[in-house]
């Protein structure tokens, strides 16, 4: 989820420094506006379907969490869950490192 985050503020930065370029140089109006609807439409889209993407990753990161914790204490697995949700990168990699290279089980 923090990857989506980031993504996130990534793409409202290009726009910013987009409209930022467009205001420098001298663009035929109708052409720009053409350009700037499709660019944004298709960068809007494309942030929408990996940030369903993620959560998506995340939900099952988060599930996963909660059933390889299923000994420990309640806080525990809550903080296990909460971990795996938006840390879905850094609970993967661990757990492939504990659980793939090392031959543990959940």
């Amino acid at each position: 989820m923090i990857e989506f985050f980031t993504i996130k503020e990534i793409v409202k930065h290009y726009k910013k420094e987009n409209f930022k370029s467009k205001e420098r140089f001298e663009y035929n109006q109708e052409i720009s506006n053409i350009l700037d609807e499709h660019s944004t439409n298709n960068i809007d889209i494309i942030v929408f379907l990996i940030g369903l993407v993620v959560l998506l990753i995340s939900l099952l990161t988060m599930r996963h969490a909660y059933l390889c914790s299923k000994n420990y204490s309640l806080f525990a697995r809550i903080l296990n869950m909460i971990f795996g949700f938006f840390f879905t990168g850094l609970y993967m990699v661990t757990y492939f490192i504990k659980n793939g290279v090392m031959k543990n089980k959940c």
